[in-house]
């Protein structure tokens, strides 16, 4: 199998991780969104000290969303996009729109730091994803790659000993997945060549025992299987 990049979450990555393939995976891209990624970013000197975040992963991935780093896909033949990580809201900082990822918001940002420039799900925020999408386009246009969507949704339920419970923060998860779904229809018809990776609603369910913990984008050990599987089809052809 050829080199797959990322650019999502951790609902992509765990693929990898779980069904142990992680020789596949090219570059991997969190903590960010297509609202920002094409946008200009903070000078090396505007930078914060971002020593205060101590897992070097979630240092990086604020970092390269700060400063726009660009993605590393020149080895890759695929890329997979998920848009798990737009439940961070974006935010004008420094004068420049970044995510509000939770490592960003619990070790840098104060309230007097910035503005929220829109709120998700609103006109103004699906107008400005739409520009987004059209600029991945045109990145995206210009490499040999193939782009994957990986349609991804907030689990409503947790299994545990064979039993179904409500997560927590329900209205959260009806809210985001609602918002997913409008950005994904967008980015299709701006781009309607892409491949679609979409694993069965029955098995979008989290899992208490996972290696991350219980979230809503945590899953049964089925999702990934599945997911897997659809990897290797698309791959495939």
């Amino acid at each position: 199998m050829k080199q797959i990049s990322i650019l999502g979450s951790c609902v992509t990555r765990d693929i990898f991780s779980t069904m142990g393939k992680e020789e596949h995976l090219g570059d991997y891209r969190a903590r960010t969104s297509l609202h920002t990624l094409f946008l200009p970013g903070l000078n090396q000197e505007e930078l914060p000290d971002l020593s205060v975040i101590e897992s070097n992963w979630q240092r990086t991935m604020v970092e390269n969303d700060l400063l726009r780093t660009p993605l590393r896909l020149e080895n890759s033949d695929y890329i997979i996009i998920d848009f798990i990580d737009d439940r961070f809201q974006k935010i004008m900082y420094k004068k420049k729109l970044v995510t509000k990822s939770r490592e960003l918001a619990n070790n840098i940002l104060s309230p007097e730091d910035f503005i929220v420039p829109f709120k998700q799900g609103t006109t103004q925020d699906l107008e400005h994803w739409k520009e987004s999408c059209i600029r991945f386009s045109e990145f995206i246009q210009n490499l040999d790659i193939q782009v994957i969507l990986h349609k991804s949704r907030f689990a409503e339920k947790y299994l545990e000993s064979n039993l179904y419970s409500d997560n927590s923060n329900l209205l959260f998860i009806s809210k985001m997945n609602g918002i997913l779904e409008k950005y994904e229809r967008i980015f299709v018809e701006v781009m309607p060549h892409v491949k679609i990776l979409e694993v069965e609603s029955e098995l979008v369910v989290s899992d208490p025992n996972h290696r991350w913990g219980l979230a809503p984008f945590h899953y049964i050990h089925q999702y990934y299987e599945q997911a897997w599987e659809q990897i290797v089809s698309i791959t495939s052809n």
